[in-house]
Parts: C-alpha cells; sequence; structure tokens
C-alpha cells in the first residue's frame, strides 16, 4: 500500500509541475504578442507579465525539491544562513524586470566606457535576457529548499 501512496505523490508533483510549465509557456506567448504590438519599447503591461513568468519559474524551482518541501511542511527546518543569503541576493536580482537592468546599465554610462564594459557590467549582462532571468528564479527556488532544509 505505501507504494501506491509514493506513486500517487510523485504523479502528483509531476503534473503539477507540468501545469506550471504550461503556464509559464502561455505567460511567454502572452509576453511575445505584446512585444509583436508594442515593439522594442517598453510598455506598463509587460511588467505583471514579466513577474508571472519569474513567480512561474521560481515555483518550478520549490516543485524540484519536493522531498525538501515535505521536510518544511513537517516542520523539519535547519537553516543554512550562507546559502539562504545568497538566495535570497539571486531571488531579488532575477525578480526585478529586464527592462529596469537595461534602464540601470544605460544610467552607468557615463562612467568612462572602458570601466563601464569591463568592469562593471559583464556580471549584469545576463540578467539583460528573460531567459537567463528564468533560470535564476528556477535556481533560487532549489536553493531556497535547500536552505531551510540544510540540504548541501
Amino acid at each position: 500500500m505505501g507504494n501506491k501512496k509514493y506513486l500517487l505523490y510523485y504523479a502528483l508533483i509531476a503534473i503539477i509541475m507540468l501545469v506550471v510549465l504550461n503556464q509559464i509557456n502561455n505567460v511567454n506567448m502572452e509576453y511575445m504578442k505584446i512585444l509583436d504590438s508594442h515593439g522594442s519599447s517598453w510598455d506598463r503591461e509587460m511588467l505583471p507579465v514579466l513577474l508571472k513568468i519569474s513567480f512561474l519559474s521560481f515555483l518550478f524551482g520549490l516543485l524540484m525539491e519536493y522531498n525538501g518541501i515535505k521536510k518544511i511542511v513537517k516542520k523539519e527546518i535547519e537553516i543554512n544562513k550562507l546559502l539562504l543569503i545568497i538566495t535570497l541576493i539571486i531571488l531579488v536580482s532575477s525578480f526585478i524586470p529586464v527592462y529596469y537592468w537595461m534602464k540601470w546599465q544605460g544610467y552607468l554610462l557615463i562612467i568612462p566606457y572602458e570601466i563601464f564594459y569591463k568592469v562593471l557590467t559583464w556580471p549584469l549582462q545576463p540578467l539583460r535576457y528573460l531567459e537567463t532571468q528564468a533560470l535564476l528564479n528556477v535556481l533560487s527556488g532549489v536553493l531556497l529548499v535547500r536552505s531551510l532544509t540544510n540540504k548541501q
């Protein structure tokens, strides 16, 4: 009887993950429609769409660590403070929409060219792409669960 229970649990997790992936795809299609209708210019309509993609990607990362989620629900929490701090930095930076990263980098253009491009922007370049942000959100979901269950 125990095997059926585990099989049902894993099947449920897999179905939820597929639903989340489907929702990410739907929101991405919505994003593409907004881009097609407005060109490359920023529009306020994009902000909720980008935040949805970030949230759903983060949720997918949480679901990848389903055993850790079980431990958290059972209140078997062991906090790894260093990993939690790193996770929160990644999470916050990946939830900031692409537009703002590009805008902030544009404000940095008052700095001399050599310093700007060789020193300041290379760590920020990946954050200018929606795909990279989605991957970082998945990573932050996984790391959040691991930091709360002290899984190395």
